[in-house]
């Protein structure tokens, strides 16, 4: 009788079953025997599994007590969403499932899953976009890995990255990317230009770097790259000062 009950729920699983109340899951909790682990694995499959936590960790633990690990290392600190300045960040587990499909399980700061759409953060993949996904993530200054914390570049270290954007969302993930944090909550609305009828006005957002600081001068996420008399990229210690006292 076992050996039929067994037979028969291997059937059942090649045929596609996906109802999650005949799945072998295996509770990561859990103390009591359970059926044999799954030994493929598909979308519905993970699916079925995904949908009942909410928190990563307990995931994670679930799918490797049912024979399914990550295929490769951690993803870390990958950005999923972002407007401006503000960022979401997200540590990315790969899968590899045996439908010839990938999934990604994304655990934001506090541990919870933080999946979205599949244009922000998607739970599955075809192969050459999850493929041109890694490639980006590889490109990265730090590859899968998380940069160390507080970096402060050189002035011309600073200078090549900031040449090469022209939108200061992208700038500061790229910066991130190298380490680099924003120093302190940006000067709104500051005065850079005028004369007396017009002025320009401009977000000041403020980094650290050796012998003193740089500001990025944000229009409607745009990079205003002025003239030095107008929109100095790198500030000593004194100007700084002098540019607080004035403005906050």
């Amino acid at each position: 009788m076992t050996r039929l009950f067994t037979f028969g729920l291997g059937l059942l699983l090649l045929a596609g079953c996906t109802d999650p109340i005949e799945k072998p899951v295996i509770p990561a909790d859990s103390n009591e025997p359970g059926p044999e682990i799954m030994n493929e694995w598909t979308r519905e499959d993970f699916k079925d599994v995904f949908d009942q936590h909410e928190v990563a960790e307990k995931l994670l633990e679930t799918l490797e007590a049912n024979g399914l690990t990550p295929y490769r290392e951690t993803f870390e600190r990958v950005v999923i969403t972002g407007n401006g300045i503000h960022h979401t960040y997200a540590d990315v587990y790969p899968f590899q499932l045996d439908d010839g499909t990938y999934a990604t399980v994304y655990e934001d700061e506090d541990g919870w899953i933080a999946n979205g759409t599949e244009a922000i953060a998607p739970l599955f993949w075809q192969e050459t976009s999850f493929l041109q996904f890694v490639e980006e993530i590889e490109k990265r200054k730090y590859g899968t890995s998380a940069p160390p914390e507080d970096v402060t570049l050189t002035q011309d270290a600073f200078q090549s990255i900031y040449d090469r954007h022209a939108y200061t969302s992208a700038l500061i993930v790229e910066l991130d990317e190298w380490g680099v944090s924003i120093a302190r909550e940006p000067l709104e609305d500051v005065i850079i230009a005028g004369d007396g009828v017009t002025e320009v006005t401009a977000d000041l957002i403020v980094f650290e770097v050796e012998s003193g600081y740089a500001i990025v001068y944000d229009r409607d996420g745009e990079i205003f790259k002025g003239p030095e008399s107008i929109a100095p990229l790198f500030w000593n210690e004194t100007d700084y000062k002098h540019l607080l006292e004035k403005n906050e």
